[in-house]
């Protein structure tokens, strides 16, 4: 795809990408997050309704944001109007995949979770390759081919939800009893909500921003090198990260130790993510020439100065469901 794509299609692409991950990933306010924490599957379904009903709260608020600024103007994603306009409905459907993931870590139904993260990228990839041997090349274009990875995976484990999970659709909620919820797991949105937000402008907001402040080909070339080395710490350290989050939990409800499944778990990811980071840092243009193309080695410098941060960023997020496990947010 990077070969078919040039530096300033990408550049406009992953800013807008990036928008729909800051608001995507809080728009439950991370009740999400405590779906994996109660004894009752009751608690847990009034969970996901309340984070349900908080995201589309925040995609009318994000209709209200696009209608009452000039942010396309601002942004300068004039060739991408058209589409900004289903940006509230992109974000939610990616806030709706991370409730669904929620709760199938909690069912322990790991298989679907990493199936729903490989869908992510094959089908888009497909389409982006055939796309762009036909010609179809713009920022537009990219985009579109882009949203099939945000369509699938959702609808991969709505499908199997409704197999296997519509019996809590037969439990009723009460307002009062998703408002003693939101106050039992309230440090999840006074506490994690912030943390979470801050971590993802911190790694968005550049990406977002580079377009504005420089061109859309220096944001092409040091989004790709992000993103390329971004696959380490997802793939890797949120599958370290959801198996971790839900053994813990069963640890602490059952009153046994969850120590020994931390340090396995850092050692292990210690081992597993350090190699390709220490190629990157050592080669990077190289690699990056090699694998996309003589146009990207650009990319490759940036993300040698990347390494570090992502190597603690790989450690932060494989372990940060541990102290969410204890509720100790603050």
């Amino acid at each position: 795809a990077s070969r078919l794509f040039p530096p300033e299609v990408f550049g406009i692409v992953y800013a807008f990408i990036s928008l729909l991950a800051i608001v995507g990933l809080v728009m439950g306010f991370r009740y999400e997050q405590a779906i994996i924490l109660p004894d009752n599957h009751s608690d847990a379904a009034g969970l996901l309704k309340l984070s349900s009903i908080l995201m589309v709260g925040w995609i009318i608020v994000f209709y209200i944001v696009l209608w009452t600024t000039r942010m396309v103007e601002w942004l300068g994603w004039e060739s991408i109007r058209g589409i900004v306009w289903l940006s509230p409905i992109l974000a939610g459907l990616l806030g709706f995949w991370f409730m669904l993931m929620a709760w199938f870590t909690r069912k322990k139904k790991f298989v679907h979770i990493s199936i729903s993260s490989v869908l992510v990228q094959v089908p888009q990839v497909f389409f982006i390759i055939i796309g762009g041997y036909l010609g179809f090349n713009t920022a537009l274009n990219l985009i579109h081919f882009r949203i099939v990875g945000l369509l699938v995976p959702p609808l991969f484990l709505l499908v199997f939800f409704l197999i296997h999970d519509s019996w809590i659709f037969k439990i009723r909620h009460r307002v009062s009893d998703l408002i003693l919820l939101a106050k039992r797991y309230k440090k999840f949105p006074l506490y994690e909500f912030w943390s979470t937000m801050m971590s993802v402008i911190a790694f968005n907001a550049p990406i977002l921003l580079f377009p504005v402040l420089f061109n859309a080909g220096s944001a092409g070339h040091f989004s790709k090198g992000v993103y390329m080395l971004y696959v380490i710490p997802i793939m890797i350290g949120n599958s370290f990260s959801q198996v971790l989050f839900q053994q813990m939990a069963e640890h602490k409800n059952i009153g046994q130790s969850s120590e020994p499944i931390l340090r396995m778990t850092l050692k292990s990811v210690i081992l597993i993510g350090t190699v390709p980071l220490i190629l990157v840092s050592v080669a990077g243009p190289e690699i990056f020439g090699v694998l996309l193309g003589s146009r990207w080695e650009i990319a490759g410098q940036y993300s040698q100065y990347l390494t570090i941060w992502l190597f603690f960023l790989l450690l932060s997020t494989s372990t940060q469901s541990a102290y969410m496990v204890f509720e100790k947010q603050e």
